[in-house]
């Protein structure tokens, strides 16, 4: 099911939720992109979907591998 969040007026936001077939694609969607582009969000959390914590969570796994990549950069 697809709903577009952006366009109701009092929501602006939406959630997600795993799918039988879906196994294993919520580490694709957390994975960094060319060593620049890090993502977070409810959406890439591989222990539980569609809470606030889960969100929270990723948010501060996404900042850790972006401090790590930043100290390995400046490292070298």
């Amino acid at each position: 099911m697809y709903y577009q969040w952006s366009k109701h007026p009092f929501i602006r936001g939406g959630y997600s939720f795993p799918t039988a077939h879906a196994y294993g694609l919520r580490d694709e969607l957390a994975r960094l992109v060319e060593d620049r582009l890090f993502f977070a969000g409810e959406a890439t959390s591989v222990t539980a979907c569609a809470t606030v914590h889960t969100a929270i969570e990723t948010g501060f796994r996404a900042a850790c591998e972006a401090c790590c990549h930043a100290k390995r950069v400046h490292t070298k």
